[in-house]
């Protein structure tokens, strides 16, 4: 996907998790912890939803999804607020610093 795609994809996931009903419930539990992770393999994030990363263990109220080619989106829960970043150098702890600088901006 482009940036643009993985843009409306930020917006879509974020305005579905405030619909009212079956499909709005689905996606505010596919972004909860459902399986626990084991920290020794993952230590960016305390456990995975049904498609994001969840519970970070650096940014607390916020859901991640990572794709393939090192395109990161992290969506806050306690705004509206989401972080996107396309990099394939990209190390979590760092990406994870500058979203939570962004997530507590005013």
């Amino acid at each position: 996907m482009t940036m643009n795609d993985w843009a409306r994809f930020a917006v879509f996931v974020q305005e579905s998790r405030k619909e009212p009903g079956c499909y709005g419930d689905f996606v505010r539990e596919a972004t909860t912890r459902q399986i626990r992770t084991d920290r020794r393999f993952v230590p960016s994030y305390h456990g995975y939803g049904y498609f994001t990363w969840v519970d970070s263990a650096q940014i607390p109220g916020t859901y991640a999804a990572i794709g393939y080619g090192g395109q990161t989106i992290i969506w806050n829960t306690k705004n509206d607020k989401f972080f996107i970043a396309f990099s394939t150098n990209a190390i979590m702890p760092e990406l994870h610093g500058m979203a939570k600088l962004w997530f507590e901006r005013n």
